[in-house]
C-alpha cells in the first residue's frame, strides 16, 4: 500500500484518466473527489465487498444447482441419423 499524505485542495493523479481531489478535512473524516472516465465504476470499498460477496454467493448456488441436477438427469439415447449422398446432376457435353 501506498500512503501520500496530502493537504485540502490537492490531488494524487492515476495514470492518465483518473484524478483524486482532496476537498476537506477533518479529525475524523477526509472528503474526497473522485474524477474518472464514466465507463469505469467507482465505488466505496463495502459496497465493492458487498458485490463481490454476492457474486461468490451465487456462483456457489449455481455450483449446487448444476450438482444437484447432474444426479437427477440421464443421458437421452439418440436415434441414429443416417446421411445420404444426393446424387449430382450429370453434365451433359455438346459436341460442336
Amino acid at each position: 500500500m501506498l500512503i501520500i499524505a496530502r493537504r485540502a485542495g490537492q490531488r494524487i493523479v492515476l495514470g492518465d484518466d483518473i484524478e483524486i481531489h482532496v476537498t476537506a478535512l477533518s479529525r475524523k473524516v477526509v472528503k474526497i473527489g473522485i474524477v474518472a472516465p464514466r465507463g469505469r465504476p467507482v465505488l466505496r470499498g463495502e459496497v465493492h465487498d458487498s458485490i463481490r460477496e454476492a457474486n461468490e454467493a451465487a456462483l456457489d448456488a449455481s455450483l449446487e444447482a448444476a450438482e444437484c441436477l447432474a444426479g437427477q438427469v440421464k443421458p437421452v439415447a439418440l436415434p441414429p441419423t443416417v446421411l445420404r449422398r444426393v446424387p449430382r446432376p450429370q453434365e451433359s457435353h455438346d459436341e460442336g
